[in-house]
């Protein structure tokens, strides 16, 4: 049996009734965060230029643009609201995909859910089959395949929201198979985009073409053998390993808790990677009453693949800063809070924050090993010859460190639904519907009360 059927039966037999609990309240956690995420990127301009080309093809309205007056075909939807998930960079990360997983299954899941009236707990089990096969991929692909130049969240990404989407539409493990290997075909995305307006395109075309396999499998597309796992295959070409995928097979289950062991949902809306090193610029700032001019330097000590994910030069504009471990740092110790909005170019770059961003340095620290789980050491020195050391440790909302709380993330639902434009009864109708998603029983009710204008066909 080929590694893409052993896979597809697995995707095909597992029963959602059985998902253990913590599993689902994961998933419905990770799901909300992903449509407040997206209402909140909806405003952005890079969302509004794809949601204009997809208002232009005039597809059937069946399904939501988020944030948008706008109803659109299913892949359309996908398309526009997948960007708008990745659009500010606050949606969630995984290890050992290292990719941002819901920004590309959520919006593929929601637009096919709200078409073909899916059950809450239906979209729960595509989204933890999705983030199974990733988690998968991830573990025979990397870190060979991010590191080389690809994109993870575009081409790992892609074959999870397939695989989520044919779940959803209940395909066989024949079909399933199929869609892997269309799946396979259309994914791409590579990392010299990151901090330009095609990164969270990525996410968005990842949706879209993951959607678009599953419907095309479901009618009775096929593909050649062994797509994925052969030679000359996605994992061959693209820099995985081939000899690590029988153990990624291995370490399938339905309990899913390797998978959501990796996840981070995150606590500002920057590079992952810069989020320990902000908290504890913060905590420094808060407890020290530290002024921006009483800084004289400040150095972080990085793990060593960090450098060839954020920006090694000054940022040029407040998107790139997100990517920036300097402007980061810089706008933690001078505006005391990193929040959406600070990432314009006239706030990241303004004069007193590219001062200070100036002043900053990251050196790699060879000892720390893998895993890399992204702490690091900080050194703030003052002016007055006083050095304040702290080690991060690992960032808030990581799974296996500190979890964000349900207060936490209700409210940064809050804060991005708002950001978004949403009213606030529909925000807090939608705050509760997916608070309990797995008992919902058509979640297309939910899905529109994030677009705007009329909500009912």
């Amino acid at each position: 049996m080929s590694w893409e059927r052993s896979l597809a039966e697995y995707v095909a037999e597992g029963d959602a009734r059985t998902i253990p609990a913590p599993a689902v309240e994961a998933a419905r956690q990770l799901i909300r965060d992903c449509v407040a995420v997206a209402a909140a990127g909806s405003g952005e301009p890079v969302v509004a230029a794809v949601a204009d080309l997809v208002a232009e093809d005039g597809a059937a309205p069946a399904c939501t643009v988020i944030g948008r007056a706008l109803r659109t075909a299913p892949a359309g939807a996908a398309l526009v609201n997948g960007t708008a998930a990745h659009a500010i960079d606050f949606d969630d990360g995984q290890q050992p995909s290292s990719t941002h997983p819901s920004a590309t299954m959520v919006p593929a899941i929601l637009a096919l859910a709200e078409k073909h009236r899916a059950s809450g707990r239906e979209v729960v089990a595509a989204y933890l089959y999705g983030l199974e096969t990733m988690t998968a991929l991830g573990l025979a692909m990397n870190p060979g395949h991010y590191t080389s130049g690809w994109h993870a969240t575009a081409t790992i990404g892609t074959l999870g929201a397939a695989v989520a989407s044919a779940r959803l539409l209940r395909l066989d493990a024949d079909r399933i198979t199929a869609c892997l290997g269309i799946a396979a075909s259309q994914a791409h995305g590579l990392r010299r985009n990151f901090g330009s307006m095609v990164k969270p395109l990525h996410a968005g075309t990842a949706a879209r073409d993951g959607l678009v396999a599953a419907q095309l499998a479901a009618r009775g597309v096929t593909t050649g053998d062994e797509v994925l796992s052969g030679d000359k295959g996605f994992v061959a070409l693209l820099g995985g390993d081939r000899d690590r995928l029988d153990e990624a097979l291995g370490a399938l289950d339905h309990t899913f808790a390797a998978s959501l062991n990796g996840l981070h949902i995150k606590q500002f809306p920057s590079c992952g990677v810069t989020h320990a090193p902000i908290a504890t610029a913060l905590r420094l700032r808060a407890s020290h009453g530290i002024a921006p001019d009483d800084v004289e330097s400040v150095a972080c000590e990085v793990h060593p693949r960090l450098p060839g994910i954020v920006l090694t030069r000054p940022a040029r504009t407040g998107l790139e800063a997100k990517f920036s471990l300097e402007s980061c740092l810089a706008l933690a110790l001078v505006d005391g809070e990193v929040q959406m909005g600070q990432f314009t170019d006239a706030r990241a770059l303004a004069p007193e924050v590219r001062a200070l961003a100036g002043r900053v340095s990251m050196a790699v620290d060879p000892s720390m090993g893998e895993p890399a789980t992204w702490e690091a050491v900080l050194r703030i020195r003052l002016r007055s010859g006083q050095e304040l050391r702290a080690d991060t440790g690992q960032a808030a909302g990581k799974w296996r460190a500190r979890r964000l709380s349900e207060t936490e993330l209700c409210d940064k639902f809050r804060a991005c639904v708002r950001h978004g434009g949403i009213d606030d009864d529909a925000q807090e109708s939608a705050l509760r519907g997916f608070s309990q998603l797995e008992d919902v029983s058509e979640v297309a009710d939910l899905v529109r009360l994030l677009g705007k204008g009329p909500r009912n066909d």
